[in-house]
C-alpha cells in the first residue's frame, strides 16, 4: 500500500461530514463545511421584504372596489405583497429556497383575516412571553391571550426566494426574495420542512439555504372551508433529493450571498414589510400543544 493510499484511509472524518439516506436508498454524502447548520443573484441586504401569502374569498385584495384589490388576485392564490403585487397560482406552487427562520409570538385582535396585528414579540419557547403564556394558559398555544384579551399566535417568518423551477436554481434566476409566515394551520407545512433538519446532529445539518421546496395551495374541507398552504419536496418529494449539493458550483456564491441576508437580518437594514391579510377562515389558533410543527422542536 503507498503512503498515499494510508494517509486516504488514515484521514479524520470531517465532522460536518453528512450521510443522508434517500428514499430509494441511495446513500448521499455531502459536507457543508463552514455552513453547516446556518440558517448569487444580488439578494436584497437592506429595505423591507415582501410577504408571501395565501389569498381565500374574504382577501381584501380579491375585492374589486376595494382599495387593496389586485388585478387577478382570486382565492386559491398566492400573493406576493410589496411594490411588485404579483400573484402566482396555488395549484403550479412556486419554489421557495429559504434563508432564515425567525420564531414570533404576534398578538391579532382577531384570526379571520380582518383583525389587526399589535404587537410582535420574540418566540423563544424559554422566552418571557412564551413562558408567561405557558404558565397563564398552558401548553394549548390555542388559549393564549394577552392582557387585552387578543390571540397570541405561534408564528414562524420563513425569510427565503422564490424560483419558478428546479432548473432555475440551479442557473440562479430567483422571481424575488420575501417572507412566508407559518402560523396556525400552516404550521403543518413548517414541521415537515423542520422534521427534515431535525434528523440530523447540528454540525452536520444542512444550512436552511441548502433546502428546495415546492410551495402549493389546498382547499381543506372542514366546518368551515379554508385554503391552506402545503410544502413538499420538488425533487421526487424526497428530502434529500432536494438538497442542493456543496460540490454545485453555483453553491459557495449562493451560500456567500445568503450569508449576507441573514447578516443584514440580524442588523436591522433588512426587514419585513407590511403583511397582506389572509382572511383565510381556518379554526383554531395553532393546533396542537407544540403549535402543530412536526415534533416540535426549533432547527434553525
Amino acid at each position: 500500500m503507498s503512503d498515499e493510499q494510508k494517509k486516504t484511509e488514515q484521514a479524520p472524518k470531517s465532522e460536518t461530514a453528512l450521510e443522508i439516506r434517500a428514499r430509494d436508498g441511495a446513500l448521499i454524502n455531502y459536507d457543508y463545511g463552514e455552513f453547516a447548520g446556518v440558517g448569487s443573484n444580488d439578494l436584497p441586504t437592506s429595505g423591507f421584504l415582501p410577504y408571501l401569502t395565501v389569498l381565500a374569498p374574504l382577501s381584501k385584495a380579491c375585492q374589486e372596489g376595494n382599495e387593496k384589490y389586485v388585478p387577478g388576485a382570486k382565492p386559491g392564490a398566492f400573493l406576493l405583497g410589496g411594490a411588485e403585487q404579483r400573484v402566482f397560482d396555488g395549484k403550479k406552487g412556486v419554489i421557495f429556497v429559504p434563508i432564515h427562520d425567525r420564531h414570533l409570538i404576534i398578538e391579532k385582535t382577531k384570526l379571520d383575516g380582518t383583525g389587526e396585528t399589535v404587537n410582535r414579540f420574540d418566540g423563544d419557547p424559554k422566552g418571557p412571553v412564551a413562558t408567561a403564556m405557558r404558565q397563564k394558559f398552558g401548553a394549548d398555544k390555542s388559549k393564549w391571550r394577552s392582557d387585552a384579551g387578543n390571540f397570541m399566535i405561534d408564528r414562524h417568518d420563513v425569510t427565503g426566494v422564490l424560483f419558478e423551477s428546479v432548473e432555475d436554481v440551479a442557473a440562479m434566476k430567483p422571481l424575488a426574495a420575501c417572507i412566508v409566515g407559518f402560523e396556525r394551520t400552516k404550521m403543518r407545512a413548517y414541521g415537515k420542512m423542520a422534521d427534515g433538519f431535525n434528523k440530523f446532529p447540528a454540525k452536520q445539518r444542512p444550512p436552511l439555504f441548502a433546502l428546495m421546496t415546492r410551495l402549493t395551495i389546498n382547499l381543506e374541507k372542514g366546518e368551515h372551508d379554508y385554503y391552506n398552504i402545503n410544502l413538499s419536496f420538488p425533487v421526487q418529494d424526497d428530502f434529500a433529493r432536494s438538497l442542493l449539493s456543496p460540490k454545485a458550483e453555483m453553491f459557495r456564491p449562493w451560500a456567500e450571498q445568503c450569508m449576507k441576508v441573514i447578516e443584514a437580518l440580524g442588523s436591522g437594514t433588512l426587514q419585513a414589510g407590511e403583511a397582506q391579510e389572509e382572511a383565510d377562515g381556518g379554526s383554531g389558533a395553532g393546533g396542537s400543544a407544540d403549535g402543530g410543527a412536526g415534533k416540535g422542536t426549533r432547527p434553525f
